[in-house]
């Protein structure tokens, strides 16, 4: 139960836009990354997006999209954020636990957990392009 609330979290906080953390709706912080349309309807609902393969890792980049570790899939699947709407998905290493992005975010990197190694992923072409 914890840990489908916890990514429930991840996701709303991907999906919106507020960090990695939960909020109350109408505490949506004011910022310049907060604009008017990423705040949830005023009802407080906040659109759900099920994903399956126990979600894992989750990375927002700065360009509008983000990558979700799915654990028992062994891949990442990207999240427009725009449309909330989920796209391709790139095959990595076992157990993706972790992303992060360059200061471009041209390149993500996944750690994967039980290969013990790390992708590389050409998030234009969005495929993993190479592994340390």
């Amino acid at each position: 139960m914890r840990r489908t609330h916890a990514l429930g979290c991840f996701i709303l906080a991907a999906v919106i836009g507020w960090g990695l953390g939960c909020h109350n709706p109408s505490d949506v912080p004011t910022n310049a990354m907060t604009q008017p349309s990423d705040r949830p309807h005023p009802d407080g609902t906040v659109k759900r997006l099920p994903l399956s393969d126990r979600p894992l890792a989750l990375k927002v980049s700065p360009k509008g999209f983000a990558y979700i570790g799915q654990t028992d899939a062994s891949q990442l699947t990207r999240l427009d954020l725009s449309t909330q709407t989920f796209g391709s998905t790139v095959a990595v290493g076992l157990i993706p636990s972790d992303v992060v992005f360059n200061s471009t975010s041209t390149r993500a990197y996944v750690s994967n957990q039980r290969s013990q190694s790390v992708g590389i992923i050409d998030v234009a072409a969005n495929t993993q392009i190479d592994t340390i």
